[in-house]
């Protein structure tokens, strides 16, 4: 499924050449196009590409085709200072809770960032949380800073034939999950508590 989206935006100044115009009417269009575009990679929904389609002396036309991104390829965590550090792409958390994993536990901000991509016959089967008392050379730990426990993803790709992952959010809970409550929030399935040890519940939820 391609959908194209064009968007116009109309100035109000009786622009005289060409380049004033031009650039005049790429700064008017771009929060539109920023705000729809961010919208899209957070979700996982697509990639894109745009392109000019027509220049006047009244408007610009912007084109941009999304391309859906159907399988989930993984998640990893990103790291912050400070609450501003959060990136624009971070996996949906259920209810607009907070998605910071280590919220409450002191050590860095850490958000989960999704990728997507669209090629068949690969995908991510299985998500895993793996828990060690000990740090892995090179791996991203889910918990940074926090101390105790070191928190890992592991992912089992699975080829053809196999159901892959298609949609993924993160769930604060306030008891533990379960099939059934996974089932009534609509999700197929879903990982382990990361704050296994800490007196809350945080689950990837996903569908295939």
């Amino acid at each position: 499924m391609i959908a194209v989206l064009l968007i116009e935006e109309r100035q109000q100044n009786n622009i005289r050449d060409n380049n004033s115009l031009y650039r005049k009417a790429t700064l008017d269009a771009v929060p539109v196009r920023t705000s729809t575009l961010q919208y899209i990679r957070q979700y996982g929904l697509a990639r894109y590409s745009s392109s000019i389609s027509s220049l006047s002396f009244t408007s610009l036309h912007f084109s941009i085709e999304f391309s859906p991104l159907t399988r989930f390829s993984l998640a990893k965590p990103v790291y912050g200072d400070h609450a501003s550090d959060k990136p624009d792409n971070t996996i949906p958390v259920l209810n607009n809770d907070n998605g910071d994993i280590n919220a409450g536990y002191g050590g860095k901000f850490v958000w989960l960032v999704a990728q997507y991509h669209d090629e068949r016959g690969t995908g991510i089967s299985d998500i895993r949380v793996v828990f060690s008392d000990h740090a892995r050379e090179g791996a991203l730990d889910l918990a940074k800073g926090a101390g105790g426990l070191y928190r890992y993803l592991e992912f089992r790709y699975g080829g053809e034939g196999e159901r892959h992952v298609k949609q993924v959010v993160l769930a604060r809970r306030s008891e533990p999950m379960t099939a059934a409550t996974a089932q009534r929030l609509g999700f197929q399935d879903f990982s382990d508590n990361i704050d296994h040890g800490r007196r809350s519940f945080i689950y990837l939820l996903w569908n295939y």
